[in-house]
């Protein structure tokens, strides 16, 4: 893409939902990618050279696994230039352990069928993630939220149906929020730390009336509408140490797929809310970042795109399911806001095979990349 707009001393923060999703095994996805010729890798890889983030955040590529497939990933695609273009090496990765695939042990509505899992997934550690960063991560102030309970979630909403509760009490023991995990991984750019908070959570569909995906979404989404806030009393991280939250005066840069719109989809509300709405409007974020504000930010030409120029909220779509889903979000205090944009190339342009199927049927994914410059104040 053409940096024409980057400040020479701004830093690009993105995130990717690299849709590596199609492995129905573990193990399988990393025996794909394993020659180097895995094409939505190819593409997606391009497509991340093309931004050249500095702190990028990967969804939906295997974890739980020892790094092996990011790897793989990191080896084999991002460090190998494509079309001409320098190739990309991170010198500082943090993949953190994620719900996804995992077995509970139980069945989280006490019946005798088969386990639950705490996040939806083929196989252990599907659907994770990965931070990856020019700048240093700061490991041992990173906190992970996997093992939090819902239910200590204040105001949770567990889902009901005709006024009784969907879950067991001995599944809402267990349930845990994260349906992959919540993550606080501090960087340090320029002297400075700007807390990268990362998650990526369900979708708020595939249930029924309980609306147990809706709520829950709601209150993976929540869970940083509080932890920005701060000063908390309830929160415990995964080594069981009881945690604040933020500080008044912290850098924080929110990134992942969300799953939510404020506008458009399926996404729980309360009281007319939606909990992405809340969140992009709480003063902790830099103003201006609303749905209708943000797109002052971006320049891209998403509605060129046929099928998604039938939306009145075209412009602001991250998703090729026409919505705005994939979210980088600035504190207000201490980041300078440069430029903003989603990697969507016209549909007449060379660049449009990267997002869309090819010959092949071939896309690199669903989502497209979300990046934001910023300075550190």
């Amino acid at each position: 893409m053409q940096d024409s707009n980057r400040s020479p001393d701004a830093i690009r923060v993105a995130t990717f939902n690299i849709g590596l999703d199609q492995a129905k095994q573990r193990g399988e996805l990393a025996q794909l990618l394993s020659k180097g010729d895995y094409p939505a890798a190819l593409k997606s890889a391009e497509i991340i050279q093309r931004v050249a983030p500095d702190i990028l955040l990967l969804n939906e590529i295997d974890g739980n696994d020892q790094g092996k497939t990011l790897q793989i990933y990191l080896d084999l695609y991002l460090k190998r230039g494509h079309a001409n273009l320098q190739d990309l090496e991170y010198p500082y990765i943090y993949q953190p352990e994620c719900n996804t695939g995992v077995s509970a042990g139980i069945n989280f509505r006490g019946s005798e069928q088969r386990p639950d899992k705490f996040g939806f997934g083929h196989y252990d550690g599907q659907y994770c993630m990965a931070l990856l960063s020019k700048f240093p991560i700061l490991e041992s102030q990173i906190q992970t939220f996997q093992r939090f309970l819902w239910k200590d979630l204040p105001g949770a909403l567990l889902p009901q149906l005709d006024g009784k509760a969907w879950y067991s009490d001995e599944g809402i023991k267990q349930f845990r929020l994260s349906s992959k995990t919540h993550a606080d991984i501090p960087v340090k750019i320029h002297g400075k730390v700007v807390h990268a908070l990362i998650s990526h959570p369900t979708p708020p569909v595939f249930d029924g009336e309980e609306d147990r995906n809706g709520r829950r979404n709601f209150d993976e989404i929540k869970f940083w509408q509080h932890y920005v806030n701060g000063d908390l009393n309830w929160l415990y991280n995964d080594n069981g140490v009881p945690s604040s939250g933020l500080k008044g005066n912290d850098r924080f840069v929110i990134l992942g797929d969300l799953n939510a719109s404020t506008v458009e989809g399926d996404a729980t509300e309360i009281n007319g809310k939606r909990a992405i709405t809340e969140l992009l409007h709480n003063p902790k974020v830099a103003p201006g970042f609303s749905e209708r504000q943000v797109a002052q930010h971006i320049p891209q030409r998403t509605c060129d795109v046929p099928h998604n120029a039938q939306s009145q909220w075209c412009r602001y779509h991250t998703a090729a399911w026409k919505m705005r889903a994939d979210y980088v979000i600035p504190s207000a205090f201490g980041l300078n806001i440069h430029n903003a944009g989603v990697f969507w190339p016209a549909a007449d342009s060379e660049l449009a095979t990267l997002v869309s199927e090819d010959e092949r049927g071939v896309s690199s994914s669903d989502h497209r990349l979300v990046w934001l410059d910023v300075t550190v104040r």
